[in-house]
């Protein structure tokens, strides 16, 4: 198997499972949070899972132009 030749893959495919097994519960109450208690409609729970989505989007996409840092 891949993954299991390469051990940085590995472990960062584990760090990606750990992040979404503690985001993905978050980010699905978020937006029932932001109108029970913000009192929001469904609009804007709405706007802020898309502001969410392009910030998501728009940082993979400057990180693959740029690169990151170089050691």
């Amino acid at each position: 198997m891949v993954l299991k030749e390469n051990k940085g893959l590995f472990a960062l495919l584990w760090i990606g499972v750990i992040y979404m097994f503690f985001y993905m519960p978050i980010s699905s109450l978020y937006p029932l949070i932001s109108m029970s208690y913000f009192k929001g409609t469904p609009a804007y729970a709405s706007a802020a899972e898309i502001a969410f989505a392009v910030g998501i989007l728009l940082g993979g996409v400057i990180l693959s132009i740029w690169g990151g840092f170089k050691k």
